[in-house]
């Protein structure tokens, strides 16, 4: 999410993130059965703790099956579904043995931490592994963004997910995505009914899943009378959103606009960065900067950040980051 917040016309409106339950920087256990719909009634009960308005849900991977779980489950809180890289789907088994090679060496690695050994060849094997589904060939030449959000995500594992709390990574690595079925076709038909248009992207170049399943998704909710977008970003990955910003970020602004029109009203203005800089600070910046990245300096090598101006809206963006 952090192109996303540092976008000023994105930030023309509220926006709001929350890593789920052990995930990111979010603490806790979760039980045996924990599925992405018990993840979506989270967030439903996030939203009620902050009173929170109808918003317009943004969520990549199973963060996308997580956003269209609620506008199921709570319609009245969705005004739209940005879905990113999301299959609405069963894994695909080569995917789902990737995940579990990758568990089984972590825990490897993390029994190996809990008795005073470590080896910090094998963490770093094991750390490319994960990387390869985000990032695809991306994971060879990272910029010095991705290279941040690759420590942090390995610091925030290493947090979560020592050997006491192996079984927490089990679940939320690897049983959360393993056990995952499709949509019931009659259930879709809720977000028709309410009115909710999803807009489904996905990067051109995801090794792990062919555009195939992602359009598969977008006419499945099409035949049950959904109003669906589809937009493919050629040579991105899974993790588009860190890698084509400057691609996704006016897909999702146009979509956020043509939602306040429906609704009536005039769109807030755009944020303006600070003087020197193209893009705006965010909530992750501290912890980026503490890993490596130095935003002043990527945006010297780059001869624009960010993207063109378009109006926007006020309402809350609820991002998934998964």
């Amino acid at each position: 999410m952090q192109p996303q917040f540092a976008d000023p016309c994105l930030r023309r409106f509220n926006m709001i993130t929350v890593d789920y339950v052990n995930r990111g920087g979010t603490r806790g256990s979760v039980p045996d059965e924990y599925s992405f719909q018990d993840v979506a009634r989270d967030v439903a009960t996030f939203m009620d703790a902050l009173r929170l308005p109808p918003v317009i849900v943004y969520g990549a991977s199973l963060g996308g099956m997580i956003a269209v779980q609620l506008g199921l489950e709570r319609p009245e809180k969705v005004r739209g579904l940005f879905v990113v890289a999301t299959l609405g789907g069963v894994e695909v088994p080569a995917v789902a043995a990737g995940r579990q090679q990758v568990f089984d060496l972590w825990a490897i690695e993390m029994e190996k931490r809990a008795r005073g050994e470590r080896d910090d060849a094998a963490l770093e094997a094991i750390h490319h592994g994960g990387n390869q589904l985000a990032w695809g060939a991306w994971n060879a030449g990272k910029t010095p963004l991705l290279r941040a959000i690759s420590q942090l995500a390995l610091k925030w594992a290493l947090r979560q997910w020592d050997f006491a709390h192996i079984r927490e990574c089990r679940i939320t690595t690897v049983e959360m995505f393993t056990k995952v079925r499709p949509f019931a076709p009659n259930a879709l038909g809720t977000l028709a009914t309410h009115g909710i248009p999803v807009s489904v992207a996905y990067g051109g170049a995801d090794i792990a899943y062919p555009a195939e399943m992602y359009e598969g998704f977008a006419s499945q909710m099409r035949d049950c009378g959904v109003s669906v977008q589809t937009h493919c970003v050629e040579e991105a990955p899974h993790w588009v959103s860190t890698t084509h910003p400057e691609v996704l970020n006016p897909i999702m602004a146009d979509f956020i606009l043509d939602r306040w029109n429906s609704m009536g009203g005039q769109p807030p203005p755009v944020v303006a960065p600070p003087v020197g800089r193209k893009t705006l600070a965010t909530p992750f910046d501290d912890e980026l900067r503490q890993a490596g990245w130095t935003p002043e300096e990527e945006e010297e090598e780059e001869e624009t950040v960010g993207v063109a101006p378009v109006d926007s809206s006020r309402l809350a963006v609820d991002g998934l980051r998964v």
